[in-house]
């Protein structure tokens, strides 16, 4: 668990690194000299992501035999795809937090093998499933956890 929280930070800060490096303009004049040495002319941001959009943070009750036996909380964010507008997903926020409410809640009612809450990888699959249901499978590129906490009681 400790191993993913590390690898999921390590992605997202890779991500919004290159998000700042291409919205400095440091990756357009890196762009327009490569441009400048090639014949055809290539997008400026070839490959660039699109806009994150922060869902918050998630708490969920974790229930084992009828009992609440800890929660989870997860800090969502949301890519939207470089040529789609960010303002579907802000739309629909309110049905996303409800889907991803259910979905979570069905995720955490199950018996995980070795004791663990949840595999979070088959979560951040499920949520962007769900996020591309709600909000259009063209609209969302990506979902990641910014942050993630596992308390037991």
């Amino acid at each position: 668990m400790h191993r993913i929280r590390h690898a999921i930070v390590l992605v997202l800060l890779l991500a919004v690194c290159a998000s700042a490096y291409f919205q400095a303009g440091l990756g357009r004049a890196a762009a327009s000299a490569a441009a400048e040495s090639a014949a055809p002319a290539k997008p400026d941001y070839p490959g660039a992501p699109g806009v994150f959009v922060p869902l918050g943070m998630m708490t969920f009750p974790v229930i084992r035999e009828g009992r609440i036996r800890g929660r989870i909380s997860l800090d969502i964010i949301i890519e939207v795809a470089p040529d789609q507008d960010h303002r579907v997903v802000m739309d629909a926020m309110r049905r996303l937090q409800d889907a991803f409410n259910v979905e979570m809640n069905m995720l955490l009612g199950l018996d995980w093998p070795a004791g663990v809450t949840v595999d979070l990888e088959v979560a951040r699959s499920r949520l962007l499933q769900r996020a591309r249901r709600v909000a259009g499978r063209e609209v969302v590129a990506g979902l990641f956890f910014q942050w993630v906490q596992d308390r037991r009681s």
